[in-house]
């Protein structure tokens, strides 16, 4: 009986096309590193974006002036890191509207949702992730009521 049953779902998932590369997903055990080049109204910046379970960090290193500036969002708690300062404050009273705390609420609010193209809301309006199929990481992030676009590609 279990070989039928094994038998049966293998058929089902060959004939369905489902395949590991196919998942898309920013489900809490994801692990990735992205590169962002975002543009917030005229200023724009670059930086890495490392997304562990829950835990999002964005390093900027684009423009120099912010280079190593760091930011680390883990629930309610918040870190700024840069040249050797530290910050760390809970409910993310500083880090309020800053633009690595608009990309880390989108991206955990999405966490949850599976689809190649995620629409939600924070605090912060509605956002829109689209994602890349073949990685099944984020690709864009668009942020309208923070006139906020960013593209994203695997580090």
């Amino acid at each position: 009986m279990k070989k039928l049953l094994l038998f049966i779902l293998a058929i089902t998932l060959f004939l369905s096309g489902c395949s590991p590369k196919k998942v898309l997903s920013l489900n809490k055990k994801s692990d990735f590193e992205l590169i962002a080049t975002c543009k917030q109204e005229d200023i724009k910046s670059e930086a890495n974006i490392k997304c562990s379970g829950a835990i999002i960090t964005v390093t900027y290193t684009y423009p120099k002036c912010l280079d190593g500036l760091t930011f680390i969002f883990d629930g309610d708690l918040g870190t700024v890191k840069y040249m050797g300062l530290e910050i760390k404050e809970e409910n993310l009273n500083i880090l309020k509207s800053t633009c690595p705390e608009v990309i880390a609420k989108s991206l955990q609010d999405s966490i949850s949702k599976f689809d190649k193209e995620i629409n939600g809301s924070t605090e912060y309006g509605n956002y829109n992730i689209k994602i890349d199929e073949s990685t099944g990481v984020p690709s864009t992030l668009n942020v309208p009521n923070k006139k906020l676009n960013c593209t994203f590609k695997l580090k």
